[in-house]
């Protein structure tokens, strides 16, 4: 049942009294230039008060048969996903940290995680690893001398810093630039 149509216009002037029509159970079209633009149908509160104002606009095309209970359409198969094994290196490090702990042993280990190769990719570059490996071999005061001992434009290095601290990958205070680990060790996932 396509129901009354009204332009928006008269919606305007007469929405108190479309409002009733609708809680009564009508169905109000509302036109724009003669074109529908939208629908004003009465609340429904039921399943069955849903899937029948779903049907009488046109929406559903139900033949009233009882619906059977489907399977979940995803499923996941074969090789579990890289999620799960970050998470599962991640549980087998916090136990054995945990060991270490227990044992009145003193350790620093960090560990960081990118959710794709890209997302990595875009964090290492070739200049932004080799900013790394200088600050990680000299005492570096500030992104200008760091700028000018690789002899980089000073954005572009400000650039990289911010990008290698959001990571996790450089430690910058006010006692200057750090990267306080000995390598960088990259597992892929296939």
């Amino acid at each position: 049942m396509p129901g009354r149509r009204v332009g928006i216009r008269d919606l305007k002037s007469k929405l108190s009294e479309c409002v009733r029509e609708v809680k009564r159970g009508s169905t109000i079209v509302v036109t724009k230039r003669g074109k529908g633009v939208a629908r004003l149908v009465p609340e429904a509160h039921s399943i069955e008060e849903r899937i029948a104002a779903l049907r009488d606009s046109g929406l559903l095309l139900w033949s009233g048969r009882r619906l059977r209970r489907s399977q979940p359409v995803a499923r996941r198969r074969g090789k579990p996903a890289v999620s799960d094994a970050i998470e599962r290196e991640a549980s087998r490090r916090f136990v054995d940290d945990w060991h270490h702990a227990k044992r009145g042993e003193r350790f620093r280990e960090r560990h960081l995680a990118f959710e794709s190769w890209d997302s990595l990719a875009r964090v290492l570059t070739g200049k932004r690893m080799e900013l790394l490996r200088y600050v990680r071999r000299h005492k570096v005061a500030s992104v200008r001398a760091l700028a000018k001992a690789l002899g980089r434009d000073y954005s572009n290095v400000h650039a990289d810093v911010q990008a290698l601290a959001a990571a996790g990958l450089l430690d910058v205070a006010s006692g200057g630039i750090q990267a306080d680990y000995d390598a960088i060790e990259t597992k892929i996932a296939v």
